[in-house]
């Protein structure tokens, strides 16, 4: 019995841990251009992104996390409503956002 139990505690440790390459929001409010750049302005100060993508037409945000940083999906969601606007959803994601723009219009 303790052989079974140590072989799953060295199977879990094992186990590879969920990497986010970053972070997509469902943001309402997004109308135009100006939104669009403010949210890409106060998203791109913040230390550990890499690259910020705002797609109007989808309402999405996605924040592409720099290597070896993380962002919480937490402080993403105050970020984009201390600028104005309404986090529906907000979810980490393995896509960077040349995967998540070459998505556009999938499901």
């Amino acid at each position: 019995m303790k052989k079974l139990l140590v072989a799953s505690l060295l199977a879990l440790v094992a186990l590879p841990v969920f990497a986010a390459r970053s972070i997509t929001a469902q943001v309402n409010g997004l109308v135009c251009s100006f939104c669009s750049a403010a949210i890409e302005k106060r998203l791109k100060a913040l230390d550990g992104a890499k690259a910020v993508y705002v797609n109007l037409s989808r309402r999405l945000v996605a924040v592409e996390l720099a290597d070896g940083k993380d962002l919480s999906p937490e402080k993403i969601a105050a970020e984009i409503k201390e600028v104005g606007y309404e986090v529906v959803s907000i979810v980490r994601s393995e896509l960077t956002i040349e995967q998540i723009k070459a998505a556009k219009g999938k499901k």
